[in-house]
């Protein structure tokens, strides 16, 4: 049937108007989609029904061999495999923070509870290896050790070497001296050192 001209005009302009904002929000999901994946640490969201339903590639790469990560899992669950607790899950708090170690590695794990009316309830698990530092801590602590132990035995070198090196210079002086008198003397002296 006949279509008045200026309806089809702004039918069209809306059409228009819904592709760019529809090609707008792709664009945006693709870079933030990205920039989600190139985070070093592991980040998982978690809904209100504690089920994760979005991470990145850092997240699988921490969780290893441990999880096959699939949408709706138990986010609960998931932790008690990884680290032995669902604890950083249950508190109320609007942050939990703790470190804790499975297989070789430490691991800060960290939840946060998302604001808003639409997320009430959400979190976001932020997984972040600590191994590299706490093996560079603990050579610090063992270099401080051994730099204690250096100085240690230093000062106990110093105090011994101090009376040694009088007694080796009374024994030199003893030798080369003619009088015995005067051996006697530095004899004497060696004694008391």
């Amino acid at each position: 049937h006949p279509i008045d001209r200026m309806v089809l005009v702004a039918t069209v302009r809306a059409l228009m108007r819904l592709r760019a904002a529809e090609t707008a929000s792709r664009r945006s999901s693709e870079q933030w989609q990205t920039t989600f994946d190139s985070l070093s640490e592991g980040v998982a969201l978690v809904d209100e029904r504690g089920c994760i339903v979005r991470w990145n590639s850092a997240f699988v790469g921490m969780c290893g061999a441990i999880a096959d990560l699939e949408a709706g899992e138990d986010a609960a669950l998931l932790l008690e495999r990884m680290i032995g607790t669902s604890e950083p899950l249950n508190g109320n708090d609007h942050h939990f923070s703790a470190e804790y170690s499975f297989g070789k590695r430490a691991v800060q794990v960290s939840v946060n509870r998302i604001s808003g009316r639409l997320a009430e309830g959400d979190k976001v698990i932020i997984l972040a290896d600590t191994t590299d530092r706490k093996l560079a801590e603990h050579a610090l602590r063992m270099a401080e050790r051994l730099s204690a132990s250096g100085k240690m035995a230093n000062a106990i070198a110093h105090e011994i070497n101090n009376p040694l090196e009088a007694l080796t210079n009374l024994i030199f002086l003893a030798r080369s001296s003619d009088s015995m008198q005067m051996t006697d003397r530095l004899l004497e002296s060696a004694a008391k050192e």
